[in-house]
């Protein structure tokens, strides 16, 4: 070997012990330091000079490194220079092993320019090449780990080492720890997801929680709490007035209604108004937007439950049925309240109807209906004002008192509006003639007083119901015969007074007529004109006169009431004609004559009253004809004759009045066939030597519980089982 390959050789043998060394002393790991820092750590003796891999061939090196450990022509010198780095490397760890890294390092830097195709780099750099095998240690430090065996799967058939149970192991470990970081960040995730949940929702809370803030309250140990009461407060207080405008806007509740401020409720003070504005802003559970288009609706009907008085009286509700009132859940599902339709599946459920008006949402109201619900209190004006497309109140049957709102008149869709059989007071407010879509107006059995005003009969033409019956009501009959819809005209029970008048006869769509316990008199022939007529009462009145011939033409009356007034003269040959009739009351007047037998054509009827009049003659044979009939009274009357067997055969009556007429002769045994008879009296008559059949007394062990007669004598009347002897 030459004297300049040995200078060489020697030359890398101190870089490669000086670099193990410090590297080793350095960072623990051989070869793991910065190339161009651990080579300027070396140096040579030789001229003091500083040696560089810079000015050194990595090919010499390699070559002469194999000779170094194979040849055979080193000198003595050469060989006691490689026993002292023999020495060295055993006691320092890093003389043999020094040269296979620099051997190794030069095969990877070969591999490192054939693999990756760098071969126009500069490679024979000793010092760029070491700093990018450091890099790539570090860059592949994880990587060299895996590396066999993703080569292994990606190289199947060639003979890989299989990685060892650490490097398993630390692939293991680096999966989970991503895992963790993905879990980490998921979390994050979820956790800023919830903060804004709870941030939107402890808006609504604190509107909630300081509704009806104590004025006394001053306890202030925790000013971030104070502070934060008081952003709660201002949401609640902007809610409250947003509510409070759009209410005032929209003209629903008067500005007076509203006596306290938000937060400032008195029990005993607050109106109805106040009280359902506190509920909507702060207490609500649905807790709608302010601008939700069921808002106000929603306020109406809680308006509607504070106005009852009973709200508190027994337990949530003194009410009969308040399923879901002031609920979170939708006001189309409360008790009593119906929505626009909404379309639904048809189903056997449902009788197959396609379309439902009660479901749990919140929209527009289109009808109240809570009759028969023992509500007691007020009916409140904001029925009229807060529902824009209401059309139907029902109250009837409660305890309601006051009288009736004004504000009604302000509904512009409403059709019916029933409060019947309550205790309202107070006048018909005459703003009603405003409802012009009414359809049913029902205001019976009230405490109403003042008259039925005339300018309704211009504007409510598509009226077709008016109940003001049981009231107390005054004037005249009005005139509404523009009212050319109206099929129903109940006015029994007043004081009204004076003739029937002949715009009467204009109200041909008229069924059914009932003006009976008033103070109307005159004749009543204006009656024939209505043609439609199936119910006509006019007992318990002054009329006067002859009942007119007229019942060819109401040939379609059911009900015929003419009871207790002054008519005269006999039974009109067409009443007979009435074949539909179920019901004649004819008793308390002045009618005379005979009975018409044409009465026992009368097969439908049911209840025939000819009681308290002047008829005389004999009871005809054909109303035994009368098969479905179960009330008979034909009592003071002048009748004469015998009792005809026939009516033995009215197997469904059960009261039959003959007492106080002029009757001969004896008591048939046919009426023991009465199996139905509860009530038979007989007592004022004209009888002689008569005997109560015993058929009719077998029918004490039955129904018969009143059976009277003039059984005092006997030699009038011998009767054993009779109730009552006169």
């Amino acid at each position: 070997m030459s004297s300049h390959n040995r200078s060489n050789v020697e030359n890398a043998r101190r870089f490669l012990w000086d670099n193990s060394e410090t590297g080793d002393a350095e960072s623990g790991v051989s070869g793991t330091g910065n190339a161009r820092s651990r080579a300027a750590h070396t140096s040579m003796s030789r001229g003091g000079t500083g040696f560089s891999t810079r000015d050194f061939n990595v090919v010499d090196q390699s070559v002469n490194l194999m000779d170094l450990t194979g040849g055979n022509t080193s000198s003595k010198a050469e060989k006691k220079q490689a026993a002292a780095a023999s020495s060295r490397n055993k006691s320092g760890g890093s003389g043999i092993a020094g040269l296979f890294r620099a051997k190794m390092e030069t095969d990877n830097l070969n591999k490192f320019a054939d693999e990756y195709e760098y071969g126009d780099a500069d490679a024979m750099n000793q010092a760029d090449a070491e700093e990018y095998i450091a890099g790539k240690r570090r860059r592949f430090s994880l990587f060299g780990v895996a590396h066999p065996i993703l080569v292994a799967c990606r190289n199947p058939n060639k003979n890989y080492k299989r990685p060892g149970a650490k490097a398993i192991l630390t692939i293991a470990v680096a999966f989970v720890a991503l895992l963790l970081v993905f879990s980490t960040l998921r979390s994050f995730e979820e956790l800023e997801a919830s903060e804004k949940n709870i941030g939107s929702n402890s808006d609504s809370d604190s509107a909630t929680n300081n509704t009806h803030v104590d004025p006394n309250n001053k306890d202030k140990d925790n000013d971030n709490d104070n502070d934060k009461d008081k952003d709660n407060g201002g949401n609640h207080l902007e809610r409250f007035e947003t509510i409070k405008k759009r209410i005032l806007d929209r003209n629903v509740s008067e500005a007076e209604a509203f006596v306290f401020g938000s937060g400032n409720k008195k029990d005993k003070e607050t109106t109805p108004q106040q009280a359902a504005l506190d509920w909507l802003v702060s207490e609500d559970p649905a807790n709608l937007p302010p601008d939700h288009e069921a808002l106000i609706d929603r306020y109406g009907l809680a308006v509607v439950f504070f106005s009852s008085t009973n709200t508190a009286e027994h337990g949530s509700n003194g009410w009969k049925q308040h399923d879901h009132w002031l609920s979170a859940k939708g006001i189309c599902s409360w008790h009593g309240v119906e929505c626009l339709p909404k379309e639904q599946e048809a189903s056997a459920e449902n009788n197959y109807e396609p379309f439902t008006t009660k479901y749990d949402e919140n929209n527009f109201v289109i009808a109240i209906k809570l009759d028969s619900n023992q509500i007691k209190g007020t009916i409140p004006g904001e029925l009229g004002t807060a529902f824009a497309e209401l059309m139907t109140i029902d109250l009837e049957d409660n305890l309601l008192t006051g009288t009736l709102p004004v504000a009604l008149s302000k509904s512009p869709h409403l059709k019916n509006l029933l409060v019947g059989s309550n205790m309202l007071m107070g006048k018909l407010p005459q703003e009603y003639g405003l409802l012009e879509n009414l359809h049913q107006l029902n205001v019976a059995h009230n405490n109403l007083e003042g008259p039925i005003w005339q300018d309704w009969e211009s504007r409510l033409t598509r009226l077709r119901y008016f109940a003001a019956s049981h009231n107390q009501l005054t004037g005249a009959f009005p005139d509404l015969s523009k009212m050319t819809r109206l099929t129903g005209l109940f006015l029994e029970g007043n004081d009204m007074e004076g003739p029937l008048p002949e715009s009467l006869e204009g109200m041909t769509a008229l069924l059914d007529l009932r003006i009976s316990e008033n103070r109307f008199s005159g004749p009543i022939a204006v009656l024939s004109a209505l043609s439609n007529l199936e119910t006509l009462h006019l007992g318990s009145n002054e009329f006067t006169g002859e009942i007119p011939n007229m019942f060819d033409k109401l040939f379609r009356l059911h009900e015929l009431v003419f009871s207790n007034n002054k008519f005269e003269g006999p039974i009109p040959q067409t009443l007979t004609h009435l074949q539909a009739l179920k019901t004649l009351i004819l008793d308390s007047n002045q009618l005379e004559g005979t009975l018409p037998p044409g009465l026992g054509l009368l097969t439908d009827v049911i209840t025939l009253s000819l009681r308290d009049n002047k008829f005389e003659g004999t009871i005809p044979t054909l109303l035994g004809r009368l098969d479905d009939v179960k009330i008979m009274s034909l009592n003071h009357n002048k009748l004469s004759g015998s009792i005809p067997s026939e009516l033995g055969s009215c197997f469904r009556l059960s009261e039959l009045h003959l007492q106080n007429n002029q009757l001969t002769g004896g008591i048939p045994t046919e009426l023991g066939d009465l199996d139905s008879l509860s009530d038979f009296k007989l007592e004022a008559n004209l009888f002689e030597e008569a005997e109560m059949p015993p058929q009719v007394c077998a029918l004490r062990d039955e129904n018969l519980s009143i059976l009277t007669s003039d059984c005092k004598n006997t030699d009038r009347v011998a009767c054993d089982c009779c109730t009552e002897c006169h």
